[in-house]
């Protein structure tokens, strides 16, 4: 008022709907769609009036906010309880299968005649070698049968797709290594760290960002004025609260995202971005 400054010259200054100015300045907080807008709102207005934000939204929290009941708040060192008395009957039955289990192969043993009259088998290092060298022989010969030029058509050139390939006429004579083109395709990542770029090119946009979530830590809140550029990364989300998505463009890791209309809540990822509550 002392500004002389009507509901509808905030609303095109702070881009926040007059309904909602109307209902800070009757401190209706039930109109506006929860705590985390209010405290948006709230900002944005007294810093559209150069008035002290913080000390606003603090006595706003003060009065309005409930606070967690600390008998509801687990202690950082409480532990679970200890599962020792399971896992020793784990033990125990297990202990009782094993002994079980050797008994029937002892029973077992000595019904077949196992280890009479036979021969134990003797292990060197010759018959493993003999072993070993059959098998390599055998796959040997079955690779070499795979790849040799032969066994093309006559007349049909042969080329190894393993490094640079060198090709052979029908003639038998050797050319020079084919050249080869390699294209990379850079997909669009679904995880991982993101840097983000927000600006306001279509004029005043409040903004609030967050690490991961809305209870994250803040990375950047404030109003951005037209032409105004801010940057801030995170390791995989971030939560955004946009207070006029038209008046503002957002890239992430170099590329544009596009902010839907209207306001609100918004996770933002290097996939993409969208509307959360």
């Amino acid at each position: 008022m002392r500004r002389g400054l009507s509901i509808k010259d905030v609303e095109d200054g702070t881009k926040i709907r007059s309904k909602y100015l109307q209902a800070l300045e009757e401190d209706d907080f039930e109109s506006i769609p929860g705590p985390t807008f209010v405290k948006g709102f709230m900002r944005t207005y007294a810093e559209f009036l150069d008035l002290d934000a913080d000390s606003m939204v603090y006595e706003y929290r003060s009065a309005y906010e409930r606070l967690p009941d600390p008998h509801q708040i687990r202690p950082l060192n409480a532990r679970p309880r200890s599962n020792s008395g399971r896992r020793s009957s784990n033990h125990v039955v297990v202990g009782i299968v094993a002994l079980i289990a050797i008994a029937v192969l002892l029973w077992l043993g000595s019904s077949l005649g196992w280890g009479r009259g036979q021969e134990p088998a003797e292990i060197t290092a010759d018959t493993v070698s003999e072993e070993m060298g059959g098998a390599a022989g055998e796959a040997t010969d079955t690779s070499l049968d795979q790849s040799r030029p032969e066994a093309t058509a006559p007349g049909t050139e042969t080329s190894l797709e393993q490094g640079a390939a060198t090709a052979k006429s029908p003639e038998g004579e050797t050319t020079a290594p084919a050249e080869t083109t390699t294209t990379t395709t850079t997909l669009a990542a679904t995880g991982g760290a993101i840097q983000v770029v927000a600006q306001a090119d279509g004029g005043r946009c409040w903004l609030l960002a967050r690490d991961g979530s809305a209870e994250g830590e803040i990375l950047y809140s404030g109003t951005l004025e037209e032409g105004e550029e801010v940057a801030f990364s995170s390791e995989e989300v971030v939560w955004m609260n946009i207070g006029s998505p038209a008046a503002l463009s957002v890239s992430v890791n170099g590329s544009a995202i596009e902010v839907p209309e209207p306001y609100g809540n918004f996770l933002l990822t290097a996939g993409g971005i969208e509307r959360t509550s």
